[in-house]
């Protein structure tokens, strides 16, 4: 029995998966083993008698149970994750007293932490698809909460299960807040894992959701690296440094196979000001969801434009400079190109009249012939036809001597040939 337990009257034993182990009693619940320990608390598998389940069960150590702060937390944890309802969410049972001994019990989840398979070399965080499904399903659980006003301020691969099914739930509220409460801890007072903090929460300030967005970016750079954490100094002072000052190591440096979208989706998630980050955790899914659809991601579409956003931030008199070398390099750019269109359109106009000069006088003569042609001839200019005289006066031409005398002739010799037979058509 673990030395911080509760006392019971005596050790039933239980074959459970082929080992016998020694239980203890909590009121309904018979305690098999234990399953692993926060700041909080130990959590136990336990069976419930009256129901015939197995559950999950946190117990408060006698140490915390003596301190009226630390047993209102405890409750706040319990009140906090019973009030949401969602598949990605491991669900509350259960809160309670026993004796001095406060506990609360949730559904057991048959499975292992992410923090287990990370230890597996060759396990399911070893493909990015698997990881990338596994924060996409705490990112709609953290969705949800947020909603619901609980910031979790804790999220952390050993705070997210996976059952046998492959579904991952967010588990551990314990140092939940919501936005209703009244602060239990000292202002300033350093809340969470520091290696998961954002560095607003670092430097104990008032976190909001982008606080829980920051620590799912840590935690699929973690997943993603097959355990390297972004900033992994061990001492505290220095990893507050980097949390707060330092940019964090690309991730494909660690692994170059990754999809860029994943690491643009991780980026975007550990931008310092919280305003650069996602907003929700629902951005954070969409854009996962764009992942597995094949879809660029937004962060990919934004990275240069924010890059050069944070350069200006943080060297604003070099910035001034290099935008004022940068006019004027455009304007002189800006003054070749008209120089050089002045030039094209005056040598344009010179060819214009070279060509004039060449075709303009047989152009000129054409066109009189033309209009030559165009205007209506007058009497004068009408010539008359072979064998006709024009009469003075203008009248018609007169038949000359020689076609009269011809005409009698042949009017005689036609006077001694048969009348022609007429036909009337």
């Amino acid at each position: 029995m673990p030395a911080d337990a509760p006392r019971a009257p005596k050790a039933v034993p239980l074959h459970l998966g082929g080992e016998h182990v020694s239980t203890w009693r909590l009121g309904d619940y018979r305690v098999v083993r234990l399953l692993g320990e926060g700041a909080m608390g130990k959590v136990y598998e336990a069976v419930q008698e009256s129901l015939q389940r197995r559950v999950a069960l946190k117990v408060l150590p006698d140490d915390f149970a003596q301190d009226p702060d630390a047993v209102t937390r405890f409750e706040r944890e319990a009140r906090a994750a019973a009030a949401l309802v969602h598949p990605s969410i491991v669900p509350i049972y259960q809160f309670g007293c026993e004796g001095r001994t406060w506990f609360y019990a949730m559904e057991f989840v048959a499975g292992r932490s992410l923090r287990d398979l990370l230890k597996e070399s060759r396990g399911p965080l070893h493909d990015p698809k698997k990881v990338a499904k596994y924060v996409l399903n705490v990112a709609l659980g953290l969705d949800y909460a947020h909603g619901q006003g609980v910031v979790h301020r804790d999220i952390k691969p050993d705070n997210i299960l996976v059952r046998e099914d492959d579904q991952a739930l967010i588990t551990d509220f314990g140092l939940a807040r919501r936005h209703d409460q009244k602060a239990i801890t000292q202002a300033g007072a350093l809340m969470g894992t520091p290696t998961y903090m954002a560095p607003e929460q670092a430097m104990g300030r008032t976190v909001d959701a982008r606080a829980d967005v920051w620590a799912l970016g840590v935690t699929l750079h973690e997943c993603l690296s097959g355990g390297q954490l972004p900033f992994p100094s061990q001492q505290l002072r220095e990893l507050l440094i980097q949390i707060t000052q330092q940019e964090p190591p690309p991730l494909r440096a660690l692994r170059p196979e990754l999809s860029p979208d994943l690491e643009a989706i991780v980026r975007k998630c550990l931008r310092k000001e919280p305003q650069e980050r996602y907003q929700t955790a629902k951005e954070v899914a969409d854009e996962l969801i764009r992942f597995f659809r094949g879809d660029v991601v937004r962060a990919r579409e934004a990275t240069r434009a924010q890059r050069a956003l944070r350069q200006v931030r943080k060297h604003p008199l070099t910035a001034a400079l290099g935008a004022l070398l940068v006019l004027v390099i455009v304007g002189a750019l800006a003054g070749g190109v008209v120089v050089s269109r002045v030039r094209a359109v005056a040598a344009a106009g010179e060819r214009v009249a070279a060509a004039e000069a060449l075709v303009g006088a047989p152009l000129a003569a054409w066109r009189e012939a033309a209009a030559a042609l165009e205007r209506p001839r007058g009497a004068d200019q009408q010539l008359s036809p072979p064998g006709r005289a024009a009469q003075p006066g203008g009248g018609p031409p007169t038949r000359g001597p020689a076609r009269a005398e011809a005409r009698q002739l042949d009017g005689s010799a036609d006077a001694d040939r048969p009348p022609r037979a007429r036909a009337d058509f």
